[in-house]
C-alpha cells in the first residue's frame, strides 16, 4: 500500500458519487435539480421538479425589454437585410461595370423607371442603417468576446451608444443624400 491510497481510494469514490449525480440529473430531465446537497444517499423523495413560468406571452404587452436584447435582435435583422439585399446589389454593379452604355441604361431606368426617386433613397437610407448598425453592434460584441463591456452598466451604455450612434450616422449620410 502507497501512503496516498485511502485519499486516492476517497476521491475516486467521491468522483464516482459526482458522476451518478450528473448522470441522474441527466436521465431525469434538465428541469430536476436536488434540494438536498449534503453527502447523503440519492433518495428519490430528494428529486423535485422545477417549473419556471414567467407568463412572458400572458404579459407581453407590458414586458419591457433591455436595450441590450434589442441590439442584438435589430443586429440579426440588419445582417438578414444585408444577406437578402446582397445580389440585387452586385447585379447593379455588375450592370454598372459593363460600360458606359449599360451605365447610361441602368442610371436613366434608375432614375426614371421601376420607382419614385424618394423611394428609392428611402430604400438607401435603409441600407445604411442596416450597414451602420451592424457594424457598430459587431464591434461592441467583437469588445464583448475580448472581455469588455460585460458589466451590466457598462453593456447598456454600449447598448445605446450603438443605437444613437447609428441614427446620427445615418442621419448625417441621409443629409448628404437627399
Amino acid at each position: 500500500d502507497q501512503p496516498n491510497d485511502g485519499l486516492d481510494r476517497y476521491l475516486i469514490s467521491q468522483g464516482i458519487l459526482g458522476l451518478t449525480f450528473f448522470i441522474i440529473r441527466i436521465a431525469r430531465g434538465a428541469t430536476l435539480y436536488l434540494t438536498n446537497c449534503s453527502r447523503t444517499p440519492l433518495k428519490m423523495n430528494m428529486i423535485q421538479k422545477e417549473f419556471r413560468n414567467i407568463h412572458v406571452l400572458r404579459n407581453l404587452p407590458h414586458y419591457k425589454m433591455p436595450v441590450t436584447a434589442l441590439v442584438s435582435i435589430l443586429h440579426r435583422l440588419s445582417g438578414i437585410v444585408l444577406f437578402l439585399s446582397l445580389p440585387g446589389m452586385i447585379w447593379l454593379f455588375e450592370k454598372s461595370l459593363m460600360s458606359e452604355v449599360s451605365y447610361q441604361k441602368l442610371q436613366f431606368s434608375l432614375i426614371n423607371g421601376w420607382l419614385p426617386l424618394w423611394l428609392m433613397k428611402l430604400m438607401l437610407i435603409a441600407l445604411i442603417w442596416c450597414f451602420l448598425h451592424h457594424l457598430l453592434a459587431g464591434v461592441r460584441y467583437l469588445l464583448m468576446d475580448i472581455h469588455w463591456l460585460l458589466q451590466k452598466q457598462t453593456a447598456k451604455l454600449a447598448s445605446r451608444m450603438v443605437l444613437i450612434l447609428g441614427l446620427v450616422l445615418t442621419a448625417s449620410l441621409a443629409w448628404l443624400i437627399w
